[in-house]
């Protein structure tokens, strides 16, 4: 059977080089995701039509996002990307690897600056960052400004990691089951979250200390029809 996801999340790794109040993850972690883990999602799935990179703080893993963009390549599916940066530091390589990826979509004929995106995190929580760092990124073609949030009381905080040690979150996050389909031996996932110890999971907006709880299994031994 072929194994369809709609949107893919890839937690590159938990390390963060900013500790802010209001994060949903909690304390940072010193893990990054193996590629053993970005190996057997990808020896299972047929296609994908969206990754997500997320942490963490994405950039301080360009390895994982390098290496699965040519897993992608290498398997011939042509999912497009997005992830969002807290901007602290200018990763040259992440954009390279973006900008060769980014032409490969336009070039397979999925891509373009509506399904594709880079974000930088602007808000009153993030540390301040260097503006010749900001208009870098926002220079890129795919740049996306939907993490800069000029007003705050638009924002709703995700009661989750520090946000809720803090006292400062206020939506509520009940894990889900997978929402799946099963058409012409084809199963069908809208959505997939595979953190980097391998776990998988439905929701995205969870503490590390809640993904523990909720993970379906490890991706090395996980079969998918467990999903249907």
């Amino acid at each position: 059977m072929d194994i369809v996801i709609d949107s893919l999340v890839i937690e590159v790794t938990r390390r963060c080089n900013m500790q802010c109040m209001h994060c949903l993850r909690g304390e940072a972690q010193n893990i990054d995701i193996n590629k053993k883990y970005i190996d057997a999602l990808f020896d299972k799935v047929s296609n994908i039509y969206r990754i997500t990179f997320t942490g963490g703080e994405p950039t301080l893993n360009v390895d994982a996002i390098e290496y699965t963009l040519k897993k992608a390549i290498e398997k011939e599916i042509c999912p497009s990307f997005w992830l969002a940066t807290n901007g602290k530091v200018y990763s040259q390589r992440l954009v390279d690897v973006l900008l060769d990826y980014y032409a490969y979509c336009l070039d397979f004929g999925c891509g373009s600056e509506e399904i594709c995106g880079l974000a930088v995190s602007l808000d009153k929580f993030h540390d301040e960052i260097s503006r010749k760092n900001l208009y870098k990124y926002k220079g890129l073609a795919f740049y996306d400004d939907s993490k800069e949030f000029k007003d705050e009381n638009k924002r709703t905080l995700v009661n989750e990691g520090r946000a809720k040690i803090n006292k400062i979150g206020v939506r509520n996050i009940t894990p889900s089951e997978f929402y799946t389909e099963i058409t012409d031996n084809t199963l069908y996932i809208e959505e997939f979250y595979l953190n980097a110890k391998g776990e998988i999971l439905v929701d995205c907006d969870l503490s590390y200390e809640t993904q523990d709880k909720c993970s379906y299994g490890n991706i090395l031994n996980f079969d998918f029809m467990m999903a249907a």
